[in-house]
């Protein structure tokens, strides 16, 4: 009965462990609602670009929003293995070097999650090799593409490698809904699928940047776009991405016809950014974490902005006069 025992208590310290690793590093609840909006988001924008006529499907917003929470996970994972010296110098504080969570405990996860992740696919079967070549990607940005001497460290070079890996996401839910709704090729994979696909993209990449700038008291050794480019420098590349996405937001409209809900959405949220950016800049923010926060409220906002549009057009629709 002792090694029953035994397991049983070193169970329990798991869970206990990977309960404080999602409370500080990867919060479930937050990212799992991050997934579910990305796809439904997409998919939403996706049927309307490309005249899919398609009904609402569980079936399909669970394994599209499935695939998006359990990819990034295992990236979060693989980043908190990768970064371990790093974390060690000059975040001790976080929960892997701090000691709260061990080593063998990421691993472990990253074990669980890619294991989920394969089984989920194989039994769906729908664009199962789109799946699998992300993941495939995946460990190829965990082994810095077997090129570590020439990756490790290098921030925009590493920028250049991991970061498409969005696109990727993407890319996989085009062919997730080629796969389920079977459309003619043509009609899906056009030219507005690829301005979708990097109108989205440009989120999450000015995101990955906006996160990496700091105030000069702020800087330490780990490398930020702001040592790179400067503050200013970093800053505008990170609001011309934005802006690219914005941009093709209101191209998408002009085409396809989305209502003027859709493009106040994204006005309201393109507007808030630039003030945030521009507080930034003037030195009135009280910290550079605020243009994190800004990225990320910005690209829900965006990602909303069809959600938002289709209810209050229901509303209008269903309201008796």
């Amino acid at each position: 009965m002792m090694p029953t025992y035994n397991a049983q208590i070193a169970m329990i310290g798991f869970i206990h462990r990977l309960r404080v690793y999602f409370r500080e590093m990867f919060p479930l609840p937050a990212r799992m609602l991050n997934a579910v909006l990305l796809f439904i988001s997409f998919s939403t924008m996706l049927t309307i670009v490309c005249g899919i006529s398609a009904e609402f499907d569980w079936r399909l917003i669970f394994v599209g929003s499935f695939n998006a929470f359990v990819i990034v996970l295992i990236l979060r994972l693989m980043d908190e293995l990768k970064d371990l010296d790093i974390d060690r110098r000059l975040f001790c504080e976080r929960s892997v070097p701090s000691g709260k969570v061990q080593e063998s405990d990421i691993k472990f996860s990253l074990i669980i999650a890619v294991v989920l992740f394969v089984l989920v696919n194989a039994i769906v079967q729908t664009a199962f090799w789109s799946a699998l070549g992300l993941l495939t990607y995946s460990f190829l940005m965990f082994r810095y593409f077997f090129m570590p001497s020439k990756l490790s460290g290098k921030l925009l070079v590493n920028l250049t490698t991991h970061n498409p890996v969005v696109a990727l996401l993407l890319l996989y839910f085009i062919h997730l809904h080629a796969s389920w709704y079977s459309p003619k090729t043509e009609t899906i994979f056009q030219f507005q699928s690829i301005v979708l696909v990097g109108m989205y993209w440009g989120l999450f990449l000015s995101w990955e940047i906006s996160r990496k700038i700091r105030y000069s008291h702020e800087e330490n050794e780990y490398v930020t776009y702001s040592r790179i480019f400067g503050r200013t420098g970093a800053t505008l590349i990170s609001g011309l991405v934005q802006t690219f996405s914005f941009g093709a937001g209101l191209w998408l409209s002009y085409h396809f016809g989305l209502s003027p809900i859709y493009v106040g959405v994204l006005l309201i949220g393109f507007i808030t950014l630039v003030i945030t950016y521009v507080r930034f800049l003037r030195l009135e923010l009280p910290s550079s974490r605020q243009l994190k926060l800004a990225s990320e409220r910005y690209a829900a906002i965006v990602m909303s902005a069809p959600l938002i549009d289709l209810l209050v057009k229901g509303i209008i629709e269903n309201v008796s006069f």
